[in-house]
């Protein structure tokens, strides 16, 4: 079996993580309970995610899937810690679980899948530094470019970005359970020409 993550992710990727969100800012009640992570099937068969346990920090309690989850391919399921819509910003998860024991930083997190003692996905963000993964925002997923479906791209933080679609209704942005889209693609810095160099000792010097 393979997978994926969402992030607001196998050995060979039939299951990985695409995407995960922050809480929604101005859902009454919600605290964390807007947060969410989706389960994407890209491999070319029906799989099912009982008796797979999703893994976080030290600190978290796995969740465990003890029922079962059918997942077709080219299908996302979604875990959240909230099914009520009024809370979780309009969305239906496959699962739930207790935010309080599984809670996704802000910061830096990992969310591995593991099945057995085979890790079949797993990704790991850090948003602390300029220049690494995008700041997490109220509001909006972090997705993986719809590009860059697989257990290694899912790796890389050039092939996430801030969801475009919104979803519920009060259109926060993400896309729970449904097709990402492709992610701007990232711009290449240009090394500095002599005419530049020229123009900045000009300016300096001389200005």
């Amino acid at each position: 079996m393979n997978a994926w993550i969402y992030m607001a992710l196998g050995a060979a990727c039939a299951a990985c993580v695409g995407g995960a969100s922050a809480p929604p800012s101005g859902v009454t009640g919600t605290g964390d309970l807007g947060e969410w992570f989706e389960i994407l099937n890209v491999s070319n068969k029906n799989l099912d995610l009982n008796g797979v346990t999703i893994t976080g920090k030290a600190s978290d309690t796995p969740i465990v899937v003890s029922t079962s989850i059918p997942i077709k391919p080219g299908q996302a399921v979604v875990f959240a810690p909230s099914a009520d819509v009024t809370k979780n910003g309009g969305h239906t998860p496959a699962l739930t679980y207790v935010q309080s024991k599984f809670p996704l930083s802000n910061d830096a997190d990992t969310i591995t899948i593991n099945l057995g003692n085979t890790v079949i996905d797993t990704v790991s963000y850090d948003t602390t530094a300029a220049g690494k993964w995008p700041f997490v925002t109220p509001g909006k997923a972090l997705q993986l470019s719809a590009a860059k479906f697989s257990a290694e791209a899912n790796d890389a933080k050039d092939n996430w970005c801030y969801a475009a679609k919104t979803f519920g209704d009060k259109g926060y942005f993400g896309s729970p359970a449904q097709p990402n889209a492709v992610c701007p693609t990232p711009p290449v810095a240009k090394a500095a020409g002599v005419w530049d160099w020229l123009a900045w000792i000009w300016a300096w010097f001389g200005g």
